[in-house]
């Protein structure tokens, strides 16, 4: 994006809707929550880029895959990012995990987690059945 039409995007901001702005503060918040995410992750991969297969280090760097770096054993030959041989290797939607972990710390439902992450909202939770218990805060399917 050049730097007139980023000018000219700011300037049509006064013309959003309550609605546009409130959708529009949520993407923001949600990719800097993603952008912080990845972050703590790559944290995980220490100074002498040990390879989770061989214990070998000094592994190269070699692009990214799904949002990490990713780096390549100069002994085995495999490639891993910061994940591999984690528990958490196969998990999705790593932009999530921080507002997820937040909900828990919150000790929030797992309905609102849900909503709280992006996973289902209102409609979608009714739709299913699903609804929060007035007496103890959690998912309770209806009868």
């Amino acid at each position: 994006m050049t730097n007139q039409s980023f000018q000219s995007w700011l300037a049509g901001l006064d013309r959003l809707s309550a609605a546009q702005w409130s959708q529009l503060q949520q993407a923001v918040q949600e990719r800097s929550e993603g952008a912080a995410a990845v972050a703590a992750i790559e944290l995980q991969i220490d100074t002498e880029r040990r390879c989770p297969h061989c214990q070998a280090g000094g592994a190269v760097r070699r692009g990214t895959t799904r949002g990490l770096r990713r780096y390549s054993c100069k002994r085995c030959g495999k490639t891993f990012n910061a994940l591999s041989g984690t528990a958490l290797s196969g998990l999705h939607h790593k932009e999530r995990w921080l507002a997820l972990g937040r909900s828990l710390v919150e000790r929030e439902s797992v309905l609102r987690s849900a909503q709280r992450c992006s996973w289902v909202d209102g409609a979608a939770a009714a739709a299913t059945g699903l609804a929060p218990s007035p007496i103890t805060g959690c998912v309770k399917a209806r009868a």
